[in-house]
């Protein structure tokens, strides 16, 4: 029940910042960070491999302390930001073949400053977020499903996920 009220104030939230302009208003300090997983935060967003190259698949992996695990956030001016790997700067988060929608997955990406690049942060609680697509605000990064190494990060629709542990993240240094 508490998961379902939950829900329903952030989906209420969410309604009625998108009639304002889409600001989500979380703002983070420009800086490096480690997104876990607020469902088990010894695993990490991870850059596969730790390979720093466009297309390489972005994952959940267990906490390594490595620079495929710490992301840059940098804002986009506009209460978004681009997230930067730490293995090299030019290379962000971004959605494959700027596919925003529903499943669409999430790699690196040579940074162009495009939309498919570009992330709203929604705070739920203290340093707990949903990472939410500046394409289309209703599509969050999720893992869906357990956290475990290697499984793949990707777009999903909020409404339809908004109870899903696997779609909050914690943003901390």
């Amino acid at each position: 029940m508490k998961k379902i009220l939950l829900c329903i104030i952030t989906l209420v939230a969410t309604v009625n910042v998108a009639s304002a302009d889409c600001s989500l208003g979380a703002n983070i300090k420009e800086g490096y960070y480690v997104i876990s997983s607020t469902v088990n935060k010894n695993f990490c967003v991870d850059v596969k491999m730790g390979v720093a190259a466009e297309k390489t698949n972005i994952q959940i992996h267990h906490a390594n302390g490595t620079k495929a695990q710490k992301w840059y956030f940098e804002s986009a001016g506009d209460d978004s930001y681009y997230i930067r790997s730490a293995l090299d700067n030019n290379l962000v988060l971004a959605i494959k073949n700027d596919a925003a929608v529903e499943g669409g997955n999430i790699q690196l990406a040579r940074f162009n400053g495009s939309e498919a690049q570009r992330w709203y942060l929604q705070k739920i609680d203290k340093g707990e977020y949903h990472i939410r697509s500046y394409i289309d605000y209703m599509l969050v990064l999720d893992f869906n499903g357990r956290p475990a190494d290697r499984v793949n990060i990707k777009l999903a629709d909020f409404f339809k996920d908004c109870d899903k542990e696997s779609i909050v993240w914690s943003i901390h240094k």
